[in-house]
């Protein structure tokens, strides 16, 4: 059956056979609030996007335009998004070349209809690996750094404590050593602080899916998490979600700055620490409310498989021999200046 969220005045919404009861009308009630005339040239077709974790994506198209739809998750708070600051922050990277246009918004829920960007994420297809691409990653993020914006503060460490609070008071299995892992947390930020890193415009979730490659340019997607924070944390999570092998870690710094000092690469060694264990904290707060609702790239293991994986990750650093030397290293008065 066709919706008719304008009723007879505008276009029809055919939806794909996998979106559920509950989803079609939240959407047509959605698309009711915004004008028709966003959506020309006929029936509107809404299908499932594939990916997203904290919301629901869909793509919705007519014969004449293509669209990403997000459904925001309404559990803010827990999650740590300020979907005003997400969405204007979305707006201002787009102002830059650096994010899909916002084409129409509904706050405070915090949905979202965006310009659809053509191309492939740098998770698959040796994305990673081809020539140039660090660079490009680089050469973006240092972009969008030099951004004006009036997005909130943001801090990795903030959130953090808050998803491993969440995670005990739900009762959540913890890991035996977490204790042990967030004591050099702790650590860690308090090198940060000392350092007093100046805070730019970030997108802080520099996962390599939320990197659109379209030909020669990158466009990057899901603003949630975004917000003036520390260049240092930005590259570093790109560096520990992307898995980045020593050279093509130096290949990035190199091309954001060629001016990167031993202490701002000791910084960023010791902030894959601190990236692995947001992600590990995240998904232990996440995995009891998303597992079932959504599952990304179609796997319905994501949220389990991925606390291990980044587990996994903030251990192996913890417990690599020069760990503690990097905190030397980072905290070093003696260094070159810092030009980020």
């Amino acid at each position: 059956m066709t919706a008719r969220p304008w009723g007879e005045s505008g276009p029809g919404v055919a939806f794909a056979a996998e979106i559920g009861a509950e989803s079609r009308v939240e959407i047509e009630r959605l698309f009711a609030t915004w004008d028709s005339s966003l959506f020309p040239g006929g029936e509107i077709e809404v299908s499932v996007l594939v990916g997203g974790a904290n919301n629901r994506n869909f793509v919705a198209r007519t014969p004449e335009v293509k669209y990403a739809l997000r459904i925001a998750n309404p559990q803010n708070e827990r999650f740590a998004v300020d979907r005003g600051s997400a969405i204007q922050a979305q707006r201002d990277a787009a102002a830059g070349g650096l994010a899909p246009e916002v084409i129409a918004s509904q706050l405070p829920a915090g949905h979202v209809l965006s310009t659809f960007v053509e191309g492939v994420t740098l998770l698959g297809a040796g994305q990673l690996r081809e020539p140039g691409v660090p660079e490009s990653v680089g050469a973006a993020l240092r972009r969008l750094h030099a951004l004006p914006s009036t997005v909130r503060t943001f801090s990795p460490f903030d959130d953090i404590r808050l998803w491993t609070q969440l995670a005990r008071s739900d009762g959540t299995e913890i890991p035996e050593d977490l204790d042990e892992l967030l004591a050099a947390v702790g650590e860690i930020e308090a090198v940060v602080q000392r350092a007093e890193l100046p805070a730019v415009f970030c997108h802080n979730d520099t996962v390599p899916q939320n990197f659109i490659r379209s030909g020669s340019s990158l466009c990057l997607v899901d603003w949630d998490y975004a917000g003036r924070g520390w260049a240092c944390f930005e590259l570093a999570s790109f560096c520990a979600t992307a898995d980045l092998s020593p050279e093509l870690q130096e290949q990035l710094l190199r091309s954001y700055d060629e001016r990167t000092s031993e202490a701002q690469v000791a910084t960023v060694e010791l902030l894959r620490f601190i990236a692995a264990m947001r992600e590990t904290s995240w998904a232990l707060m996440a995995a009891p409310i998303l597992a079932g609702t959504t599952t990304p790239d179609g796997d319905d293991d994501f949220y389990e498989n991925y606390m291990r994986n980044y587990l996994r990750l903030a251990r192996e650093r913890a417990a690599a021999s020069d760990f503690h030397a990097l905190m030397k290293t980072a905290a070093g008065e003696n260094s070159e200046p810092r030009s980020w």
